[in-house]
């Protein structure tokens, strides 16, 4: 069901030439829809996959996007940089916080989960550009999982939008995926998307979170969505 896989985030050269071009005016983070919730029991991390998996998206049948954005807008919320960097921690407007806090007071997506980057603004840019965005439904092509470690280490190395370097990946995976583990702390698992009926490979959407012990058996706490800009 899996492959060991270390896994590079690419692009990472023209992202951070875009570093200084991200804006208020940039868009929000994309919604979508490929996790329906994530669990955690004595020696497994339970993931269990959108029966319907959905993505919405600027994107047009004929490969470009409607009224194309500025540079500010192509570059997603962020990526695997270290904390500190514009595309690490920081930039952008909503909830950033996560190892440090912020999780309580975050906006919230349906499904519970903390919107990074998210907020009033978004639900206001998303009304402003109805008729740009479309929704395309999405097969799940894989599913990432990665260990960062204790809350400083994942201060300290805390990964934006996009993939990171997974320590395994699950090719074509099932309604749901049993990962192991045997330590607490941050986790991140990502869902790499693409269009069923479109030919469009839409990245990843990833999900960051702590296990923490919650005897007899654990608990996933601070649940936060990662998403890159729509």
């Amino acid at each position: 069901m899996y492959r060991r896989s270390f896994i590079t985030a690419t692009g990472l050269t023209a992202l951070t030439a875009l570093a200084g071009c991200l804006s208020d005016n940039s868009p929000p983070p994309r919604r979508s829809n490929v996790i329906e919730r994530i669990e955690a029991t004595t020696n497994t991390i339970r993931i269990d996959l959108a029966d319907q998996g959905w993505v919405k998206s600027r994107y047009d049948s004929t490969g470009k996007l409607r009224d194309p954005p500025d540079l500010d807008a192509l570059a997603p919320v962020g990526v695997a940089e270290a904390k500190g960097g514009i595309f690490g921690s920081g930039g952008g407007r909503g909830a950033t916080g996560r190892a440090a806090g912020g999780h309580a007071s975050a906006p919230k997506t349906s499904h519970g989960w903390a919107w990074w980057h998210g907020g009033v603004y978004a639900n206001d840019w998303y009304d402003d550009h109805d008729d740009e965005i479309e929704q395309y439904d999405v097969h799940l092509r894989e599913v990432g999982v990665r260990y960062f470690g204790s809350n400083d280490e994942y201060e300290d190395d805390r990964p934006g939008a996009g993939p990171v370097a997974w320590d395994r990946v699950y090719d074509s995976p099932d309604d749901v995926v049993k990962h192991p583990f045997e330590l607490t702390g941050w986790y991140r698992v990502g869902v790499h998307i693409a269009g069923t009926t479109v030919n469009q490979d839409f990245g990843w959407e990833c999900f960051d979170f702590e296990v923490v012990p919650d005897h007899p058996g654990y608990e996933i706490a601070n649940k936060w969505k990662i998403s890159p800009r729509i």
